[in-house]
């Protein structure tokens, strides 16, 4: 299909973007399906093959039905205009990474909480009712007016991960939440996170796993008025955050990647045109990447 230039951009903080086409995106997971099983051979591979080519069969030549106009953004222009869809149920990343973040801030004892990049205030409402004293910062004016409605008790401000205005050992609890991918500057968030919590204070991250986003994976949106859009990510590796945490003197209490499940996957639109690949593809890969970080005590000398 030839790539058509869709549309001017509005502003500076969006990009041109190709038509794109669902249909590449869908073809790609049947390849990712065969890839997965062509060393097995005998009837995993042929299945797999034969599920390739009877989708392209099918579908090979509907490219129109499946184009899509994105435009791609950064940080501020994105959120804006996903926030009013933001907590639309059916986000199969959120559906994963929820319950283990809520179960990581069950671990710790109510006090002093930050949700740096707190969006709609979708943790900073959990940790309001675990009896968290809240405070939020987050780069989007839209998201941050959603968050101030869920939860008016905290005290939520306009604010960047890199750049926190809080004073060194201020919080028992940070929570980072679907974040630091979109972060320039992945060593300077961290050393920030690790400035504001107090010694022996707990920090709790969460990102899309690494590896969804080196299969062609992002923040790709949907608006309440259906247009689609993608926010801009950068691909950190495991180990990019490993370096990040040492080199800010955190130490590592847990990494969690949950997996793919049926569940999830049935959130993907696309799945429904191929719900036997999806799985096949899928299953068993990671979603998301999840740690639990602790800043030690300070060592009397």
């Amino acid at each position: 299909m030839e790539e058509t230039s869709i549309r001017r951009a509005q502003g500076a903080r969006e990009k041109f973007m190709p038509l794109i086409n669902t249909l590449d995106y869908i073809l790609g997971v049947h390849g990712l399906a065969l890839l997965r099983n062509w060393a097995r051979g005998g009837e995993a591979a042929h299945h797999a093959v034969h599920k390739l080519i009877e989708f392209t069969s099918q579908y090979g030549d509907s490219t129109e039905r499946f184009a899509r106009d994105v435009t791609e953004s950064d940080v501020r222009a994105g959120y804006a205009a996903w926030s009013a869809s933001y907590d639309q149920p059916g986000n199969p990343l959120v559906s994963a990474e929820d319950p283990i973040v809520r179960e990581m801030i069950d671990s710790v004892a109510p006090g002093r909480a930050l949700d740096a990049a707190c969006g709609t205030g979708r943790h900073a409402s959990y940790l309001a009712e675990r009896g968290f004293k809240v405070s939020g910062i987050d780069a989007s004016p839209e998201m941050l007016a959603l968050a101030r409605a869920k939860v008016p008790q905290a005290a939520l401000e306009i604010g960047e991960v890199t750049r926190l205005a809080f004073g060194a050992a201020t919080f028992d609890l940070l929570v980072c939440a679907l974040a630091l991918d979109h972060v320039s500057n992945l060593a300077g968030a961290i050393n920030e996170f690790a400035r504001v919590t107090r010694p022996g204070g707990c920090i709790v991250i969460s990102t899309l796993h690494p590896m969804g986003l080196l299969l062609g994976g992002g923040a790709f949106f949907r608006t309440m008025a259906g247009a689609h859009g993608l926010i801009a990510n950068e691909r950190y590796l495991v180990s990019d955050y490993v370096a990040a945490f040492a080199k800010a003197e955190l130490a590592i209490e847990a990494c969690v990647e949950p997996l793919w499940t049926d569940e999830t996957i049935a959130m993907l639109t696309s799945a429904a045109l191929a719900p036997e690949t999806f799985r096949v593809a899928l299953t068993g890969l990671p979603i998301a990447l999840i740690w639990k970080l602790a800043k030690p005590q300070a060592v009397n000398r």
